[in-house]
């Protein structure tokens, strides 16, 4: 098996991980799987020398057709990794003005009122 052919066999694996549905109570598990996934790639791709073959070509516009939709499919998911860090910290911060709502007051001024 040549080294295009086992480039070819990872990506459609990283494909039909990043395609299949994630829980994310089990969203490390699969940020880990996939960056193992890649590292894997990035030495298949390293050892990668020319002239390739026909067939090899044909492989190669497959995979970077894959590659694009799995850099959708990861752009979606840290998009949703940040917006769901964006809602811990307003439950955070919410959290702890409920907590002590007297400690961010704001004092920007007096009134003194001079009547008696």
């Amino acid at each position: 098996m040549s080294a295009v052919e086992k480039l070819h066999q990872l990506t459609h694996q990283l494909l039909s991980e990043v395609n299949g549905s994630q829980q994310k109570d089990m969203r490390d598990s699969y940020i880990l799987n996939i960056q193992q996934w890649i590292e894997q790639r990035e030495v298949l791709i390293s050892n990668l020398k020319p002239p390739y073959t026909q067939q090899e070509k044909q492989l190669g516009k497959e995979i970077t057709e894959w590659n694009a939709v799995i850099h959708q499919k990861l752009k979606a998911v840290q998009h949703e990794i940040k917006e769901d860090m964006t809602k811990l910290k307003l439950q955070k911060a919410s959290g702890q003005k409920y907590a002590n709502p007297y400690q961010s007051t704001a004092i920007d001024g007096m009134y003194y009122d001079k009547r008696k």
